[in-house]
């Protein structure tokens, strides 16, 4: 759960069998892509990696 009215800039890495479901608004490009997306204005980085697994991320 990261903070409502934070900002941060997302790093992922997301194989082909992996997903991401965010309450936040990004978007991933294409499956086994990386990508770099600024949220609430960017700040501090979060980097997520996973070939097969799911994050999910929640507005606290």
């Amino acid at each position: 759960m990261l903070p409502r009215d934070k900002g941060f800039d997302l790093e992922t890495e997301i194989g082909r069998h992996g997903t991401l479901d965010s309450s936040f608004a990004v978007s991933l490009k294409s499956p086994g892509k990386g990508f770099r997306n600024p949220v609430n204005g960017g700040g501090p980085q979060v980097y997520l990696k996973t070939y097969k697994g799911t994050y999910k991320l929640r507005r606290g």
